[in-house]
């Protein structure tokens, strides 16, 4: 019996101290992990389905709304071409749903309208070279205070070049580094309008300038629909003049591109201009071997 008690002893103390290797192992990962993060490897059909929320505002000189514009959709980002240096990702939209404010005009979208974006992005960092998107479909139609809705085609599109490319993952990056996501240019036009571009009020070119920023990389344990991860957090705390940034950049290797990403934008006076958010709803993505 009393070599029994001290077997039953021993294992309770092997059992234990197991246990708290593990959970020590598992803490250092998500605090301590000095592993470099590469740019993951696409395969043609890889995809990544998102649940996303995307709102823009600007307001007059009075500090009322003046534009107002937002949608809700799910969408489905999907590799469709590995060409030279870049590849190809084409984006399609399902449930959406959404509105728009224009001084006087008000629409309200529906879901029939549909959402779609091609991207090609650079291989060595995923950073965008240029972007073309489209939404159309039925929208009603309202003037002002005006309750009569009038159904209408709505049609906007934009397409952009970046000049370098648009970077938001700074590959190859490190957990407790800080570093700077370099400057950009984006060039291109905008044109929205109603009735298949009979009536359109806003057909411009335009150019923006943004400038390098501050990132951090911290792990951190995410919960989305797909999964909770030990994710890699891209963070941005960022003033430019009068505009200030906030963004959170969630990337897990193993899905080979982002879980979660959370932005916003306000002007001066702490007014809203900029608000995403999407999460991850399931992807096709398998890493290579040697990205395992």
């Amino acid at each position: 019996m009393k070599n029994k008690i001290i077997g039953i002893f021993i294992c309770m103390l092997f059992t234990t101290t197991i246990v708290s290797a593990t959970n020590l192992n598992l803490n250092e990962n998500i605090q301590m992990t000095t592993s470099e993060v590469d740019v993951p490897l696409w395969k043609i059909g890889d995809s990544w389905t998102y649940n996303e929320k995307y709102e823009e505002i600007s307001y007059n000189k009075n500090g009322d709304i003046s534009y107002h514009w937002f949608r809700n959709c799910t969408t489905t980002y999907i590799v469709t071409a590995d060409t030279g240096n870049s590849y190809t990702l084409k984006v399609s939209s399902n449930n959406y749903e959404g509105g728009l404010k224009y001084c006087l005009l008000r629409m309200k979208f529906t879901r029939f309208m549909k959402f779609i974006e091609e991207l090609e992005c650079r291989k060595t960092d995923l950073g965008y070279i240029s972007e073309y998107h489209q939404e159309k479909g039925l929208a009603f139609l309202s003037l002002g205070n005006i309750r009569l809705s009038i159904p209408t085609q709505y049609n906007q599109i934009y397409d952009a070049l970046f000049t370098p490319a648009s970077i938001y993952l700074p590959f190859p990056f490190t957990v407790g580094e800080n570093g700077i996501i370099p400057s950009c240019s984006e060039t291109g036009h905008e044109k929205t309008g109603l009735y298949w571009g009979l009536i359109n009020f806003i057909d411009s070119d335009f150019n923006s300038n943004y400038p390098a920023q501050d990132y951090n990389c911290e792990m951190a344990q995410i919960t989305v629909p797909i999964g909770t991860y030990n994710a890699y957090n891209i963070s941005i705390d960022e003033h430019f003049g009068s505009l200030h940034n906030y963004s959170w950049i969630y990337y897990v290797p193993e899905i080979g591109y982002y879980v979660k990403w959370v932005e916003h934008w306000e002007a001066s006076g702490c007014f809203p201009i900029r608000d995403f958010k999407c999460e991850l709803v399931s992807t096709t993505h398998k890493p290579s071997i040697s990205q395992l």
